[in-house]
């Protein structure tokens, strides 16, 4: 018996619905050697971790934690070749409908290019409903961007942001 022709609903829901959802799926491009800070922001509390000129990891003044220089050099390579898996929305206006919160999971990466500095700011939100694919969004093009997150990239930040948010014990305890 013959097949019958078409496409599946699931496959039908994930095709881009408004032309700019078209939009090449590249977020930012950097270089793990062009990043100099990295703050992590998680449940209002904030880690930062300093990038030295020769590739070594340091806590900055007030922030502690538990990273491996290897992990985060890998993270950071990641992210600097960030794509979106699907863009969701533009502008403001669905920030809230979609999980955004002020203290909310964000990531925030300072790149250094020669003498030009940049600024990356990434948030998480809530996930999609049917696949629960994480929300994120950020900046490209000076626009607010918000677009489903490449999940196994997605929980390798959880892991590490985790880590970095473990309570210290000191040696005595």
């Amino acid at each position: 018996k013959p097949s019958r022709p078409g496409v599946a609903y699931s496959d039908f829901d994930r095709l881009p619905s408004a032309p700019w959802q078209l939009r090449d799926r590249r977020v930012w491009t950097f270089t793990t050697n062009q990043v100099t800070k990295v703050a992590f922001h998680f449940e209002g509390q904030v880690r930062q971790l300093l990038r030295s000129p020769a590739g070594e990891w340091s806590f900055a003044p007030g922030s502690q934690g538990v990273v491996t220089p290897e992990t985060l050099d890998k993270l950071m390579a990641q992210l600097g070749a960030l794509r979106a898996s699907r863009w969701i929305a533009r502008g403001e206006d669905y920030r809230e409908r979609l999980g955004f919160t002020a203290k909310g999971h964000k990531l925030v990466i300072e790149t250094k290019l020669g003498e030009r500095p940049r600024t990356l700011t990434l948030e998480f939100g809530g996930r999609s409903s049917a696949a629960q694919i994480p929300y994120a969004l950020a900046k490209v093009d000076d626009q607010t961007w918000i677009f489903e997150f490449p999940v196994a990239l997605f929980y390798d930040c959880v892991r590490l942001t985790s880590n970095l948010f473990l309570p210290i014990r000191s040696a005595a305890q």
